[in-house]
Order: structure tokens, then C-alpha cells, then sequence
């Protein structure tokens, strides 16, 4: 009587699969190390060579080191900030923004997008002249 004999395989994995993925894994590390250390960059921003003069009938809006908001000469909360600009005159007039140097820069930023949905056209934000 004849028996059927069986040849042992031996097993065998498939390494395409094995370095696609640890390649995406590698992409995936590689990216989330930059994103990190671009959060955490510090900015210094420039300095104005020249400035030109403040404009008479602009809209001053003073952000103070604390966080403070003042319209002109009237102190207003985060959520009055754009009912306050909107009450302040027509949209041609200039905004100027003048921001301690201590101000985060996201809240100057804020501060800018609140009067660009009040309807300002003509936004700016003041600077110093360089120290010669």
C-alpha cells in the first residue's frame, strides 16, 4: 500500500506588504516631528523703516499688554468688539490697530478679522520706526 507522502513548506512572508507599511509609519513620524517644531517657533516681527502719518478720521483700536481692548477712548469686552466697530462710522474710514509688543499676536489677528466682518475695507496695524 502505497501512502501520500507531504512535503513541509516552509512558511513565507510576504515583505512588500511589511515595508509599505512601516514606509507610511515612517512618513507619518517624520511629518508629525516637523509640525511640532513649527508650532513652537518663535517669530520676532519687523520693524517699519518708514511709517506714514495717522490718518485724522481713522478708528484706533489700542490692545493693551493685559489683553485689554480699547475703541478710541472706551475700554470693550472680546464680544463687543465688533458691535462697537460697526457703530463707529462708515467702512471707507481707515482702522488702525496699535498693539503693545507684548500682545499676542493671535489676538492682533483677531482683532483685524473682527473689523474686516464689521465691513472695514482699509485695516492697518501701527508701527515704530526704526531705532537708528
Amino acid at each position: 500500500m502505497e501512502f501520500q507522502s507531504f512535503q513541509r513548506r516552509t512558511p513565507t512572508i510576504n515583505l512588500s506588504a511589511l515595508i509599505d507599511v512601516v514606509f507610511i509609519l515612517v512618513i507619518f513620524i517624520v511629518l508629525a516631528a516637523n509640525f511640532d517644531r513649527i508650532r513652537n517657533l518663535d517669530v520676532t516681527l519687523p520693524e517699519a523703516e518708514a511709517t506714514a502719518s495717522e490718518a485724522p478720521d481713522a478708528v484706533a483700536i489700542t490692545i493693551r499688554e493685559g489683553g485689554a481692548i480699547e475703541i478710541g477712548d472706551e475700554i470693550v469686552s472680546r464680544d463687543e468688539v465688533q458691535s462697537a466697530l460697526e457703530s463707529r462710522g462708515d467702512p471707507d474710514d481707515p482702522v488702525l490697530i496699535l498693539a503693545d509688543g507684548n500682545v499676542a499676536f493671535e489676538r492682533a489677528v483677531w482683532v483685524l478679522g473682527e473689523a474686516s466682518a464689521a465691513g472695514f475695507r482699509n485695516v492697518s496695524i501701527a508701527t515704530r520706526r526704526e531705532a537708528e
